[in-house]
């Protein structure tokens, strides 16, 4: 299964998204929001109905800000307007940004995308206070219809 790359701001590009994932090519659309992706804010008014697709079709949604600041009231304001939607974010900073823990528990669709460096201290603190389910080595490697029947 791979992530399918969706531009909502792109008229037919969610379309063609789910012909792709229709095709098995893959259970995740992935967004690119802000100013080093696609230009378009993470809101519900500009991603619809994208959001609402994925939950009757049973996607799940990666979001990626390709190596921005994340803004943190937004993503977590957009993942708790659609709950039963399972959200990967990637790019956190978990050793570094405080505001992980809050986000975490204001969220419970929300799953992290770990990062390529060692697991520490912090990251074991987080796991054992939400659970593995909620962090993931790779968009890609998340079900989203099973991982909602288990932890939704």
């Amino acid at each position: 299964m791979r992530v399918v790359d969706v531009n909502p701001a792109l008229d037919g590009s969610l379309q063609h998204s789910l012909d792709a994932a229709a095709g098995d090519a893959g259970r995740m659309l992935r967004i690119r929001p802000g100013p080093s992706g696609d230009g378009y804010p993470l809101v519900e008014w500009v991603l619809s109905p994208l959001p609402e697709t994925c939950e009757r079709e049973n996607l799940g949604l990666a979001i990626d800000y390709r190596g921005a600041g994340i803004p943190w009231e937004d993503v977590v304001r957009f993942s708790r307007a659609y709950p039963a939607l399972p959200m990967v974010l990637v790019g956190a900073s978990i050793g570094r940004d405080g505001v992980i823990p809050a986000a975490l528990e204001a969220a419970p669709n929300l799953i992290l995308e770990l990062t390529s460096a060692p697991a520490d201290e912090r990251l074991a603190g987080l796991v054992a206070r939400f659970g593995a389910h909620r962090f993931t080595d790779s968009a890609e490697a998340i079900e989203a219809g099973p991982w909602r029947e288990a932890h939704l």
